[in-house]
């Protein structure tokens, strides 16, 4: 192998790395041991790393190295360093620690040349895990963060393809602006690992990162497995974007949830051998994919109805209408912003028509009834299919997620309705699939049992509303005084049932 190495000069298309002799030479050391530390002896070590020491203190002080010896010797100490962080012990990472640093030293000021792009990456990569490792979070996420901001300048100013020292060592070089892009996605995974260990101090920061890598992996995406993967990440980012009413953003991941789905999924499903079974995992994916879709797809539905609602209200009562933002709240008091812009993919949406998920989804805010019961009857499609392959008995919590989005799916829609009747007609709807739910559930889901007749009690007091709404309070004909009555006698009546179920409630049957 060190006849292969001793070559000073190797050149791959544009890119030509020559550094001299001595410092290729003491590379090839570190290079063979960082590959088998066993095949170096102890004296060996000790007189490699003084050599290295020796050519470090010549390169910064001298200030005369060319920049390819540079290179060479800050590929060196990243060899010394991934040593040591494989080895136990603390002196031994506190050893990793400090080459990294003095490959990150070497580097100051030149990581974004093509001869240095990758190496600069892996070293903040490795300190960050050293960091990581020693209990340091917080320096971890701050080090990973300079790496994402050197690969997102460094692709942004469209310099030339990377060059990386190892592939001239193996005489074999990989695709490098592909390695760059395996690099840059392994980093972005490895910052979201630490915030994820941070806790919830900055969910903003967390999603911006998985968007990033959500747009880093699409271009890499072949299986479908992983193509799965990659949809339940968007899928719980736009479970995030519901939460802070971010409704572009969340239209957005859904369609390119589903333009996934079609184009990796959907197309192996269709060129698998059928009965194989690589068509029955397939299969079971292609079912994951579309329950998860459905059933965000009418999430998104729901929240749409219930915060285009509320807008509405405050509307109504002449309150301040900025909050009909895009943006959270939560964003806009973010005290440190990643970025202002909408986390989206851009083209996504060119590309991927919604309409074979019944009916496309506006971005908007709702303020029509047109608009607001074609979306409900979408929801109502999207649930009702998936409730035909969830039961009480297969599957309880499942099916009791499925009863709640369709009983608020009807809560919703009736803020809607103008008319006294509609609104009675879709509150008792409610109460139908309520109370059907309450003879599914098994005696012994006491907590199930619980939630059903509160909600039973809370629609029946909705009821209620609506017929005070309605009674003729100002003097009237006789007729107006039957109507009084018959008002009257159908609120005994929703009262007794809803006190019975707040009784059933406090027992838990």
């Amino acid at each position: 192998m060190k006849g292969e190495l001793v070559e000073s000069s190797k050149s791959f298309g544009n890119t030509m790395i020559n550094p001299s002799e001595e410092f290729l030479e003491i590379f090839t050391s570190s290079y063979v041991f960082s590959r088998t530390p066993s095949e170096l002896n102890k004296k060996q070590i000790r007189t490699m790393e003084t050599k290295i020491s020796k050519l470090f203190h010549k390169a910064i002080n001298l200030g005369t190295t060319k920049f390819d010896d540079i290179v060479t010797l800050a590929h060196t100490y990243l060899n010394i360093s991934r040593v040591y962080v494989s080895s136990d012990g603390k002196e031994k990472l506190y050893i990793a620690r400090d080459s990294v640093l003095n490959c990150l030293s070497l580097l100051k000021d030149k990581e974004l040349d093509r001869k240095s792009i990758l190496l600069a990456l892996n070293a903040y990569s490795l300190l960050g895990s050293i960091y990581n490792k020693q209990k340091k979070i917080e320096k971890a996420i701050l080090i990973h963060d300079k790496a994402v901001e050197l690969c997102l300048t460094f692709i942004r100013e469209n310099y030339s393809n990377p060059a990386d020292l190892k592939d001239f060592v193996n005489m074999s070089p990989t695709k490098l602006p592909h390695e760059l892009q395996n690099t840059y996605i392994f980093i972005l995974q490895s910052l979201i690992d630490l915030h994820a260990c941070m806790g919830p101090k900055n969910n903003h920061y967390l999603i911006t990162c998985s968007h990033m890598l959500l747009v880093a992996e699409f271009d890499t995406l072949s299986e479908s497995e992983k193509a799965l993967s990659w949809i339940r990440t968007a899928i719980t980012l736009c479970n995030y974007f519901l939460m802070y009413n971010r409704f572009r953003e969340a239209r957005n991941h859904l369609s390119a949830a589903v333009f996934v789905k079609k184009v990796f999924i959907d197309k192996a499903c269709k060129n698998v051998i059928r009965l194989s079974s690589e068509a029955y995992d397939l299969n079971e994916q292609n079912s994951i994919a579309f329950t998860l879709i459905a059933t965000f797809r009418a999430k998104y539905g729901i929240t749409l109805l219930r915060r285009s609602a509320e807008r509405l209200l405050r509307l109504e009562k002449d309150e301040d209408s900025a909050t009909d933002s895009v943006k959270s709240e939560f964003a806009r008091n973010s005290k440190k912003q990643v970025s202002q812009k909408l986390l989206l993919f851009p083209k996504v949406e060119e590309e991927q028509s919604d309409s074979n998920m019944y009916l496309p989804i506006t971005a908007e805010y709702i303020s029509s009834y047109s608009d607001a019961k074609e979306i409900f009857a979408m929801v109502l499609k999207l649930l009702h299919d998936r409730r035909l392959y969830f039961s009480a008995d297969k599957d309880m919590k499942t099916y009791m997620t499925v009863i709640h989005d369709i009983c608020n799916a009807y809560k919703y829609m009736a803020f809607y309705e103008q008319d006294a009747y509609g609104r009675i007609t879709l509150q008792n709807r409610r109460i139908e699939i309520l109370s059907n739910a309450v003879r599914n559930v098994r005696r012994t889901d006491r907590n199930m049992l619980k939630h059903l007749r509160l909600q039973l009690a809370i629609v029946y007091s909705t009821l209620v509303d609506i017929n005070i709404e309605n009674i003729p309070f100002k003097a009237a004909p006789l007729y107006m005084r039957r109507r009084y009555d018959t008002i009257n006698a159908n609120i005994d009546e929703l009262l007794a049932k809803g006190l019975m179920n707040l009784q059933k409630y406090m027992q838990c049957e």
